[in-house]
């Protein structure tokens, strides 16, 4: 607590002294978040306005504390009323910055507040296509615990499964097939090739053994 208040008044005494702009409360949070102190956080923050206080380029302290890797500080901002409206100069939102990012601490936690868990981003990926995409299993077993289909595709028409097996995670691969009945014919010859091609020819193999032993598919029409 002594600790706390000490650097409180050293920020505000600092800024008197020196002859240059007052810090702001504004200013005083991003840098105890940068500096992750979660104490300062705690005392200065109260409400949603106050989690909602913007720095110079616009981006309020929920953002910044996102972008710093604060996850404890990021969880208690929301939890005062933070708001997720951040999108990069690519247009992507925070969840998207989390899976591209290899966030998975915090993404597991935006999950709990995202809606429609297979809305697709501009290239008609969805979180799990993503997931699958960069190996991140544990996001995946979330993901399809929250009820995400593994029926999406992409624009390019590749599902969540074919981009697994094309970047050589049998993990992700095997957990994915475990978790349907059938797989589409066409989609299944695809997901084989893609399995040679990177030298998988154990399981190519199986792959090819479920495929002889089905001999209709219902899934990915």
């Amino acid at each position: 607590m002594f600790k706390t208040v000490f650097l409180l008044l050293f920020f505000l005494s600092f800024s008197y002294i020196s002859n240059a702009e007052n810090f702001t409360k504004g200013d005083i949070i991003e840098i105890s978040i940068n500096n992750n102190n979660i104490n300062i956080v705690k005392n200065l923050i109260k409400n949603s306005s106050d989690a909602n206080l913007t720095n110079k380029s616009g981006q309020n302290m929920t953002t910044i504390a996102f972008l710093s890797r604060r996850t404890e500080i990021f969880k208690y901002l929301i939890e005062k009323g933070g708001k997720l409206n951040y999108r990069d100069k690519q247009g992507r939102d925070i969840l998207e910055l989390a899976l591209y990012s290899d966030y998975e601490e915090i993404l597991n936690y935006l999950l709990l507040f995202q809606k429609d868990i297979d809305s697709p981003d501009k290239n008609g990926e969805t979180p799990l296509i993503i997931a699958a995409k960069k190996g991140y299993f544990k996001v995946v077993q979330t993901l399809i615990k929250r009820g995400a289909s593994i029926k999406k595709i992409d624009n390019k028409g590749n599902s969540a499964i074919y981009y697994a097996v094309y970047n050589s995670n049998i993990k992700i691969s095997k957990f994915l097939l475990s978790k349907i009945n059938f797989v589409d014919d066409k989609e299944m010859k695809k997901i084989i090739k893609a399995a040679i091609f990177n030298g998988d020819n154990d399981f190519a193999e199986e792959l090819t053994r479920i495929n002889n032993r089905n001999s209709k598919y219902a899934f990915m029409k």
